[in-house]
Formats: C-alpha cells, sequence, structure tokens
C-alpha cells in the first residue's frame, strides 16, 4: 500500500470544495506549483495531481469557488503585484482555462471575498489592491508606503456564462473598505461578512449580512451583555448547515489587534445575530491564513482546517484538522 501523503506547508491558499475539498499554491513551499491537493472525506486521504493549461498568475491571497465541475480562482498576489484575473479549472480533466472577462472590471487585489450566488452568478466584494476607476458607490482607501495601494468595499457580480463583469447597486449599510475578512454563502440567497482589516482601526469584528434577493446589506448588531469575538483579520470561516433553517457560520483563528495568534472558534446562528463560542480540539493550534472547507455527510458537516501559520511572522504548517458537526445542533 502507498504511503499517505499530505499537502507540503503553506499559508494564503486557494481553497474550495464540491464534495472533495480542493486545496492548490498558498505562499510556502507550494508556491508556484501545479499540483492540487484533493481531500476525500470517505477515505479520509488526500491525493496530490498535476494540473494542466495556463496556471492562474495568483499565487496567494485569492479567492476560490466551485460551481459544477469547475473550479473557479480570482485575484491574488505574486509577492510584487496583484491581479485581477478569473481562471477555470475543470475537475474531471484538471486543465485550467483563463476566462475571457469584459464588463466592469474590479480592480487588481487580494484578500477580497469571493462567492456562488447560483449556477450562473459570482459575488466578489471588497480587498486590497491598486487604485483603478472607483465603482459607483464604492470608497477607496489608500495605504502602505505606496500611495496607490489602498482597501476598498468595491462590490461586483460575474457571469460565468457571458463572462461579464457588473457593478450592481447596493442598499442599506455597505461595510467599510477592508481585506482579509471571511465572506461566506449561508444559504441559496445571503452571505454573511465577518472581521477584517481596515485602514486606521485595525482589526473589526462587524457582522455584515448581504440579501441578494433585495440586493441589501444589514450590519447585525451586537446585543448588550452577549457573547461577541474580538477584531480579527487572517481568519477563516465556513457555513456548517447551508440552507437549513438557523444557517450557522463557524469562524475560527486568525490574529488580533494586537498581532496576536487566536486558537478561539465561535459560532453565529445567522438568523438571530447571536454567538456561541465552542471550545476547538485540544490538538488545534492557533494560527492565520489558514483554510477551512466543509462537505456534508450522512447527518453531519466535515470541516477540513489546513495549513497557515501559528505565531505572527512564524512558521508555515502543514497541519490537517477534520472537526465533525452534527448537522442541526452544530455540536463538536
Amino acid at each position: 500500500m502507498d504511503a499517505p501523503v499530505e499537502p507540503s506547508p503553506r499559508f494564503s491558499q486557494f481553497s474550495a470544495v464540491d464534495g472533495h475539498h480542493y486545496m492548490w499554491r498558498g505562499a510556502g513551499p507550494g508556491q508556484g506549483s501545479n499540483i492540487i491537493a484533493v481531500y476525500d472525506p470517505s477515505t479520509e486521504l488526500w491525493s496530490l495531481l498535476p494540473t494542466t493549461g495556463p496556471l492562474p498568475p495568483g499565487e496567494y491571497g485569492g479567492c476560490s469557488v466551485c460551481v459544477g465541475r469547475c473550479l473557479y480562482t480570482f485575484g491574488g498576489t505574486d509577492g510584487s503585484s496583484y491581479v485581477n484575473d478569473m481562471s477555470k479549472l475543470d475537475l474531471d480533466t484538471l486543465q485550467w482555462t483563463k476566462v475571457q472577462t469584459s464588463g466592469s472590471q474590479p480592480m487588481k487585489k487580494r484578500g477580497c471575498g469571493l462567492v456562488r450566488v447560483n449556477e450562473r452568478t459570482l459575488c466578489c466584494f471588497g480587498g486590497k489592491g491598486i487604485d483603478g476607476t472607483t465603482q459607483p458607490g464604492s470608497t477607496f482607501t489608500k495605504s502602505g508606503r505606496n500611495r496607490r495601494n489602498g482597501q476598498t468595499n468595491e462590490f461586483h457580480f460575474f457571469d460565468i456564462q457571458t463572462g461579464v463583469w457588473s457593478s450592481p447597486e447596493l442598499k442599506g449599510e455597505r461595510p467599510p473598505p477592508c481585506e482579509d475578512f471571511t465572506f461566506t454563502m449561508v444559504d441559496q440567497h445571503r452571505a454573511v461578512l465577518f472581521g477584517g482589516y481596515e485602514r486606521g482601526r485595525g482589526e473589526a469584528n462587524d457582522v455584515y449580512l448581504f440579501d441578494f434577493r433585495t440586493m441589501e446589506v444589514t450590519k447585525v448588531k451586537p446585543v448588550q451583555g452577549e457573547p461577541w469575538p474580538v477584531g480579527r483579520s487572517q481568519l477563516a470561516a465556513c457555513c456548517l448547515n447551508y440552507g437549513q433553517d438557523h444557517p450557522q457560520l463557524l469562524v475560527y483563528g486568525g490574529v488580533d489587534k494586537g498581532y496576536n495568534t487566536l486558537r478561539d472558534m465561535w459560532i453565529l446562528d445567522v438568523d438571530n445575530g447571536k454567538w456561541t463560542e465552542e471550545a476547538p480540539p485540544e490538538s488545534m493550534t492557533p494560527r492565520y491564513y489558514h483554510s477551512i472547507t466543509t462537505s456534508l455527510g450522512p447527518g453531519l458537516t466535515e470541516v477540513l482546517v489546513f495549513g497557515g501559520k501559528r505565531e505572527w511572522r512564524g512558521d508555515v504548517i502543514a497541519e490537517t484538522t477534520v472537526l465533525r458537526f452534527a448537522a442541526i445542533s452544530a455540536q463538536l
């Protein structure tokens, strides 16, 4: 029998799920590789598979999502410049294709969010990148030594059938320009944005609910006396029970305002806005810039946590942790 394999250490990698968990590239030994790592929940094993075709230019810090048997990836950086390319990986042939796009293009950036609204539409929000044409209704906040760099709260839809980017109007309370937050679909119409880094404020702990039926954004208000996570960026999150009553958002790790690496785990009941802190398994270490993906099994949600860094500017790790939650109650 062949020895089990595991992906190399990495952080700020791309990840997506369609029943299997996919992870590739990232900063670390895997940087520049054409190998995609696939985790099969049924065997609890990783496979390392070579891909062909033109690799996406973003090495790390971008975002991705699966639609059908295709994996779409957007944005990222190679460490010196940002990109706004959209690429597609056929999960049957493992061949990459650069997607030809038009319309109201997002700026070149990293640290943004990308979700699948439906089988045809993707939504991209926020991030840090290079100053470009400011989208109507959005704000660009310059930061860093290079005054062209900054954060945005631009909002785009992408039609995967036509390759057209568009800039729909948002109602309600649009989040401020930010980067390194989480952006997660929790049912067929809604996504939750949590945390991130905001210029002039630092690590945030705000919750915003996007409703794509009404195109309205609502900021979830904390209830006095109720528990609430501290501000953080470079965290990871997933939905535990997508599309069910009272969808739950799981948040793990990140860094706080003092650059402390976190290992706390929180679950948000999206419908009532209440957080519950859960004790992670003792084997889970503090980490940031890691990835979290989920898949559904019989009566449970399986959560795969991989990679990241344990300490601020510390070593890159290759640590796989699998958590299993009851489908509704979300008990460890």
